[in-house]
């Protein structure tokens, strides 16, 4: 959960990538007809958790027409964890369990990959545990995050569009893709295409953010180097907790619900730091036979 960072970055290049993208040929991948489920892939390896990072799409798995939110309880029930990790913070739970707040939150069917798993968990008696950073929410309304980010990036992209049009188009084209790949089935957003297209857009941004800022006088150039530091501790305390958990539970399968746009920097941070997971994708451990 990137919270407001794509949303804002979606209103603010939309009308921009008519222009930038007119014309370009947009493939869609067609979603397989899901009719039944085969285990597959080798055994639980001993000494080692399998780590499944499912990448979902919080919100939108709500009418998606490709990646709807039964094809998410589909997964994880044909995946079989035997834990279940949310990109809920860690401080939301107490003793294995959520907080009465948290819980009531858990129980309001919204219908994005936390609460399909959450339910999963209910349904099989496997435990759901929380893995995001402690203290998220807090951190993000002590550095007023909601009101500054999006006057922050208007500001970058109309700087950008002036004075360095290449880099301005290469933006926009990886959004474009990054957003094809959200439109795409679930095998298309968990694949190394779409975390190449993720992680290029977030270089791409990263590196137009900074040079902007230092060329510019643009107002409050402060939140791109806040927003940064954000992004990359977090992401690194995710996948530390993710390895803890792995540690825990040798020989065991534990899956991860995550943002699709956390996969490519946790698989990169577990393969670098974490010997005790081995990484797999849940199209490796089930195979969707045709109709």
């Amino acid at each position: 959960m990137k919270h407001g960072g794509s949303s804002a970055w979606v209103s603010l290049l939309a009308a921009s990538l008519v222009v930038a993208c007119a014309g370009t040929p947009r493939e869609t991948v067609p979603s397989p007809v899901v009719r039944a489920v085969s285990p597959v892939g080798p055994a639980l390896e001993p000494g080692r958790a399998e780590v499944v990072l499912l990448g979902g799409l919080h919100e939108h798995h709500k009418g998606h027409e490709r990646y709807p939110t039964s094809l998410v309880a589909r997964i994880i029930a044909d995946v079989r964890p035997s834990t279940v990790l949310i990109e809920y913070p860690v401080d939301w739970f107490r003793d294995g369990r959520p907080t009465p707040g948290v819980l009531r939150l858990l129980e309001s069917a919204r219908g994005d990959e936390t609460d399909v798993a959450w339910q999963y968990c209910k349904r099989s008696g496997v435990p759901c545990l929380p893995y995001d950073i402690a203290r998220r929410n807090e951190y993000y309304e002590a550095n007023a995050f909601a009101a500054r980010e999006e006057p922050f990036l208007r500001a970058v992209l109309s700087e950008l569009e002036t004075h360095q049009p290449l880099l301005y188009l290469a933006v926009s084209e990886h959004f474009a893709l990054k957003e094809q790949c959200r439109e795409s089935a679930p095998e298309v957003v968990n694949s190394s295409l779409c975390d190449a297209i993720v992680a290029t857009e977030h270089e791409l941004r990263a590196r137009a953010t900074a040079l902007v800022v230092r060329e510019s006088s643009i107002d409050d150039e402060a939140f791109g180097e806040l927003e940064a530091r954000e992004w990359s501790e977090r992401n690194r305390v995710m996948a530390e907790n993710i390895c803890n958990a792995a540690k825990d539970r040798p020989g065991e399968r534990i899956l991860v619900t995550t943002g699709y746009e956390h996969r490519y920097r946790l698989k990169q941070l577990l393969r670098e730091t974490c010997q005790v997971a081995r990484l797999r994708e849940y199209w490796e451990l089930v195979r969707i036979l045709p109709p």
